[in-house]
């Protein structure tokens, strides 16, 4: 009986809400079924008889285009406090096509959830000019919050060879483990195929990790952690993945990506032989040209076919790799 009565509860405020957003548009409006009637306090003089069609057509334009103005305000102020944060900002002119497109949908955006992205979005290009593509905008105009969500799940296992490079994840319809710990799904897959944020191939789409012997290690970024691959012998593996798009791999900068010490060992689990062995360490600083330094390094220890085990074997600084 109280939950069904919750749930009239919250059924009366919702009426009543968008009751009240009518009465701001068209005038005082009143709502009946055969079990609830809603009527203004005040109805009377005012009522929605006493309003002509031009006041009631100013009255809308007047309540929606407050709507924009608040919603242009409040991107603007997420934005504000993204670049508080921000060390460097480009003295580049942002593209006037671009500034265009986007206060075309700022006033439509609502939420806050959505607002607060668009907020990065915007303190983003002002930061670095081009960050984000017109394409860009124009699809996150109509993400839904359901397919935003998927993207995350997938975006919290992104790396890439080198910073500026394609990122990808492994294919969790190529290796189980990584099925388990991202719960990842195949119609996910798909979802985000068909949304252009990922990249797939029926045979499966891999990358090719290299090294020379002789050669600085190879490197892979994950996260805030440099992984390092270390051999005593030149070898060619290939990893398991799902690329990013471009659309994808723009839209990953606007999320902050965690670290999970179990897919490093399933990254791992792909490379490591007699003759090769996976470290990580979490990097510290970071150059405009990529080079970075890398702290509290860790070995991967896999007994093959067993689970993965990390621990910290040693505390070894890795300084100015190119990655």
């Amino acid at each position: 009986m109280k939950r069904l009565a919750d749930a009239k509860g919250y059924e009366i405020r919702q009426i009543a809400s968008a009751v009240n957003d009518a009465q701001n548009l068209l005038g005082k409006a009143e709502y009946k079924t055969a079990d609830l009637t809603i009527t203004p306090l005040d109805a009377g003089p005012i009522g929605h008889e006493a309003l002509t069609l031009e006041a009631r057509t100013n009255a809308r334009v007047t309540y929606q285009e407050k709507k924009k103005q608040e919603n242009i305000e409040q991107i603007s102020q997420y934005a504000a406090q993204q670049l508080q944060d921000v060390d460097r900002v480009s003295n580049e002119k942002l593209d006037d096509d671009w500034v265009s497109h986007f206060f075309e949908v700022a006033p439509t955006i609502s939420s806050v959830e959505m607002q607060k992205l668009w907020g990065k979005i915007l303190a983003g290009e002002i930061s670095k000019p081009g960050s984000y593509s017109l394409r860009t905008l124009a699809f996150l105009r109509t993400l839904s919050k359901k397919e935003a969500e998927i993207f995350t799940k997938f975006a919290h296992y992104a790396m890439r060879v080198s910073r500026n490079e394609r990122a990808f994840l492994i294919d969790p319809e190529k290796d189980d483990d990584m099925r388990r710990v991202s719960g990842i799904s195949f119609v996910e897959i798909l979802l985000m195929r068909e949304l252009g944020l990922v990249l797939t191939d029926s045979g499966g789409i891999r990358q090719v990790i290299e090294h020379k012997t002789g050669k600085q290690a190879s490197h892979l970024r994950y996260s805030n952690a440099l992984i390092v691959v270390e051999s005593t012998e030149a070898f060619q593996k290939e990893l398991p993945i799902v690329p990013f798009s471009t659309i994808g791999n723009e839209l990953l900068t606007l999320i902050v990506v965690p670290f999970a010490k179990e897919y490093v060992g399933i990254i791992a689990n792909h490379l490591i032989d007699e003759t090769t062995k996976v470290r990580f360490g979490f990097i510290t600083k970071e150059a405009e040209d990529g080079s970075v330094i890398a702290s509290h390094v860790s070995e991967v220890l896999i007994v093959y076919d067993q689970p993965n085990e990390l621990t910290d074997t040693s505390r070894v600084s890795i300084s100015d790799h190119q990655v």
